[in-house]
């Protein structure tokens, strides 16, 4: 994400020449050096024309979330949240360790939306990346069904569930014609 600085340079004024935002997955391990949630809030505060999103809640690293809530062009969304509890659960280095995160009691992923959501009212977006996800490997399985993130969302309070479900969508799209999310 780095190389947006430098030879991706024109990635970004692709985007601010068309208004189009990003919608970057992040990271926080340090073993992944392409996504780092903090690069990306690195190269969001460079570019002030564009607009940022920065996937999985930044992995619930509060200083990260923290520094959305700070930048105009950024935000973050919740996709494959209920894994992303689970992993803290499990102790998991894809997201922030324990002394980084946001606190929330990460075994009711419900609990865990809903104090992000609060924390964040106009910054989080649900559903702009996979809203549900799975993910195996030979130590572990995490699987997130549609049904159990929408659960998550449609627990919100109901100013907090269209923040994050529509307002801070379009905020972050800035589209001129918003019914073409509506129409058949």
């Amino acid at each position: 994400v780095n190389a947006l600085l430098g030879v991706g340079r024109g990635f970004l004024d692709f985007a601010a020449a068309f208004n189009l935002p990003f919608i970057i997955h992040s990271s926080v391990m340090p073993s992944d050096v392409w996504s780092q949630a903090k690069d990306i809030l690195k190269v969001a505060a460079a570019a002030p024309h564009v607009r940022f999103c920065l996937a999985h809640s930044c992995r619930f690293d509060r200083e990260c979330l923290d520094r959305v809530a700070e930048l105009p062009n950024t935000w973050f969304d919740c996709s494959a949240h209920r894994i992303h509890c689970e992993s803290v659960q499990l102790g998991l280095a894809n997201v922030a360790p324990a002394e980084r995160r946001f606190p929330a009691d990460y075994r009711d992923p419900t609990a865990v939306l809903h104090a992000l959501a609060e924390a964040y009212p106009r910054k989080l977006l649900w559903g702009s990346d996979t809203p549900f996800q799975s993910y195996v490997d030979k130590d572990y399985s995490l699987i997130s069904t549609y049904a159990e993130e929408t659960a998550c969302l449609h627990a919100l309070p109901a100013p907090l569930r269209q923040a994050a479900g529509h307002d801070n969508l379009l905020a972050l799209l800035q589209l001129k014609d918003e019914s073409v999310l509506t129409r058949a």
